[in-house]
């Protein structure tokens, strides 16, 4: 096995072989190097890791619930969590025409085991890969719903920002309730930090005077930073306009903490709100179609992350038809999501069933960046175990930060509808 970004590990020797570690872990490093040396995967393990684990009998590959920490290998266990390096470790790059067509599709990333390249494999969120076979040992949901504490919640989501923050810090401060939560709770626990603010004086609806406002109430100094702004999609008063920025959602933080230089920070996101607290579409669709299948709301979430949310049915006809098949395959993708909840709460199922495979994929661009260093909170395990554990009515219109956080947040972005901040799209329908 040859190891890539080995500055991204901790290395530790094992009786039996070479354990590499990023991230932190549930389990202590001896228990876990015990169980990989007897040839047993640890399958308790949960955190935000990523780990490689190398003997004479055993080639072993694991990432998180959302591979936080991502990882790509080869069909000669060439392995690393930059994509790039891994694939430019392959001779002879082949493309694999299917998944580029996906990758297309949909904003620079597919779903799944195989990539874009031939010979060159993602180990898939929630499961690590053992001497080839791929297999899963982490699901969001458990039979039981958990009880509702406001102590236990702030206790999990300080602690997810502690593993979060370092000595300096940048947060993206929008109009939206993800990262003011962050910057209420931030401010409330004495956290060192910075707020950033992207805008244009192009937008139809800017949120600008949303985070003045934010500023305010926070005693807060954004920082805010104008990009490019391509104009509203949609038209009437009432219906909702995406913000489609020229540069693509983490092209435009990027270029903003390089301009204001700092990019030395640790960037923190509101990223994963959305998909942990609830993706309420297809709860909508199964209350108005009580006839509808589980593959009929796959099938919307995939028809509408290919057209960029413009279209919520699960009927393909509105895609070309050289794409339907892609609609199918990432259906499936979606089903099988579902089906690894078991018997859990159903409508905690439907609120979740994009959960694993969105925040991975809106993990991974910045997973990507080998200079800056961008964090999550609502990604850390322990946070979203429980949040996607609690009653369904904690996740609609995001009434958990109100409960849990109410005493220290402000409640503006309440007030006003929410815009999209998504990737311009091409190509995509039968009729723009």
């Amino acid at each position: 096995m040859q190891v890539l970004n080995k500055e991204k590990f901790t290395h530790y020797k094992t009786d039996f072989g070479d354990l590499y570690i990023a991230g932190h872990m549930s389990l202590e490093v001896s228990e876990v190097s015990s169980s990989l040396d007897a040839g047993n995967f640890p399958e308790h393990l949960r955190g935000n890791f990523a780990l490689i684990y190398s003997s004479p009998t055993v080639n072993c590959y694991a990432v998180d619930h959302f591979s936080t920490i991502p990882l790509f290998y080869t069909d000669d266990n060439v392995v690393g969590t930059y994509y790039i390096d891994v694939r430019n470790a392959i001779d002879d790059l082949k493309i694999n025409d299917d998944e580029q067509e996906m990758i297309d599709l949909h904003g620079g990333y597919n779903f799944g085991k195989f990539t874009n390249i031939q010979g060159l494999f993602r180990v898939e969120p929630c499961t690590y890969v053992w001497n080839g076979v791929v297999k899963r040992f982490i699901t969001l949901l458990q039979r039981e719903l958990t009880e509702f504490s406001a102590t236990h919640c702030q206790k999990l989501f300080k602690a997810a920002i502690d593993r979060c923050t370092g000595e300096s810090n940048t947060l993206f401060l929008s109009g939206g309730k993800d990262s003011s939560t962050l910057a209420g709770c931030m401010k409330h626990w004495n956290y060192n930090f910075n707020t950033i603010s992207l805008h244009s004086p192009n937008q139809q609806y800017s949120e600008k005077k949303i985070v003045e406002r934010l500023d305010e109430f926070y005693s807060i100094d954004t920082q805010y930073v104008e990009v490019e702004y391509s104009g509203k999609i949609l038209g009437q008063l009432n219906e909702r306009f995406f913000n489609f920025w020229i540069e693509n959602p983490f092209g435009a933080k990027r270029s903003a903490v390089k301009r204001v230089g700092l990019e030395n920070n640790v960037q923190i996101t509101g990223e994963g709100g959305p998909l942990v607290f609830q993706h309420n579409m297809p709860l909508a669709y199964a209350i108005q179609s009580p006839s509808s299948t589980i593959k009929d709301y796959c099938k919307i979430l995939a028809i509408d992350t290919i057209t960029n949310h413009k279209i919520a049915s699960p009927n393909d006809s509105y895609i070309w038809n050289d794409k339907v098949h892609l609609v199918e395959k990432i259906a499936n993708f979606y089903l099988d999501e579902y089906n690894s909840f078991g018997d859990a709460d159903y409508t905690n199922k439907l609120l979740h069933l994009q959960t694993v495979s969105t925040c991975a994929y809106r993990n991974f661009a910045y997973s990507q960046d080998a200079e800056i260093t961008w964090t999550h909170p609502y990604f850390d395990w322990d946070f979203v175990y429980y949040v996607c554990n609690l009653p369904p009515k904690y996740k609609i219109a995001k009434s958990l930060f109100k409960e849990a956080f109410g005493d220290f947040i402000s409640t503006i972005p309440w007030e006003y509808p929410k815009n999209g901040l998504s990737i311009p799209s091409k190509n995509k329908y039968r009729n723009n």
